[in-house]
């Protein structure tokens, strides 16, 4: 049957989990190439979204006015999460997120981050964006920056890599 893994990504309002607050999250369950389950909201993050936040995501104040805190979603992410495999492009700062929002977790985690520079090192950049175009990766770039777009470019970037690593076994 194989391994189920769980895409997870949030947006924020900035880089300090102690100080900044999660606007956008996503979890994208799959086993393989299949999806099982797609889970996004926004989230109001009880603070003012930075303006530069807003030009890079798209999300603004208004969108996330009448949106769920990270406190309401919290059982509905433990839920989605499961004690499933996690992958993220960067993943810590996904969790760093998360587990300020006491969302805390033993799951095992892969880095989609360490597993580009390892095993794709000629790439040179290694953001998301850039990872997906190097690889030829089907995306699309209207919705950069936004954590189920980001969620499911994440699983792409994974079974790229996989195959990639099987081919060096």
């Amino acid at each position: 049957m194989g391994t189920t893994y769980v895409a997870v990504d949030v947006e924020t309002t900035g880089l300090d989990p102690s100080r900044d607050a999660i606007i956008e999250v996503a979890a994208v369950t799959f086993r393989g190439a299949d999806i099982l389950d797609e889970f996004a909201s926004l989230v109001n993050p009880l603070i003012d979204i930075p303006p530069f936040i807003s030009r890079l995501t798209s999300i603004t104040d208004d969108m996330v006015a009448d949106a769920p805190t990270i406190d309401t979603l919290r059982s509905t992410l433990r839920r989605k999460l499961g004690d499933n495999v996690l992958v993220g492009h960067n993943v810590e700062f996904d969790l760093g997120f998360l587990r300020e929002a006491r969302l805390g977790f033993g799951n095992r985690r892969i880095d989609t981050l360490t597993l580009a520079s390892i095993l794709v090192p000629e790439a040179g950049r290694f953001s998301l964006s850039a990872l997906a175009e190097f690889l030829d990766l089907p995306r699309d770039t209207g919705r950069d920056h936004r954590a189920l777009a980001d969620a499911e470019l994440t699983i792409e970037l994974f079974l790229a890599l996989r195959e990639r690593a099987l081919a060096l076994s």
